[in-house]
């Protein structure tokens, strides 16, 4: 069946958390909740799971969600440039604000969304609409 999974990325190699999110899909969790990163670089990177879904509680770095076909990535945080970098399918949720080169290169078959909340300011660039 699925099931959800925490992650604290505290004290651990990006590699390892990477490592640990590509375990929990291919053992059939539905979703991943990634606590403490902490604004490091290139989470949640070279996925390619449908229907699975990867939760960052906090501000995530560089290149974080590059290369995926399929996962739904949602940060609860600010992200830095490039995130969704090379995406070919899926959707990356950011509740914060985003760098530049968002969603750089993604086909339509991907789509990305910066959700406007009390505790954000607009962009100076907004999401691609109608996908």
């Amino acid at each position: 069946g699925t099931f959800a999974l925490t992650i604290d990325a505290e004290g651990q190699e990006t590699r390892d958390v990477n490592r640990a999110i590509k375990r929990a899909a291919a053992d059939g969790a539905s979703e991943v909740h990634v606590k403490n990163p902490a604004g490091r670089h290139s989470f949640a990177v070279a996925l390619r799971s449908e229907g699975f879904k990867v939760v960052f509680e906090g501000p995530v770095g560089w290149y974080t969600a590059g290369m995926n076909y399929g996962p739904h990535v949602v940060v609860n945080g600010n992200c830095g440039w490039a995130i969704g970098e090379c995406m070919m399918g899926g959707r990356i949720e950011v509740h914060g604000h985003a760098g530049s080169g968002t969603a750089a290169s993604i086909p339509t078959s991907a789509s990305w969304s910066r959700p406007r909340t009390a505790s954000c300011r607009p962009s100076p660039w907004s999401a691609p609409r109608g996908r």
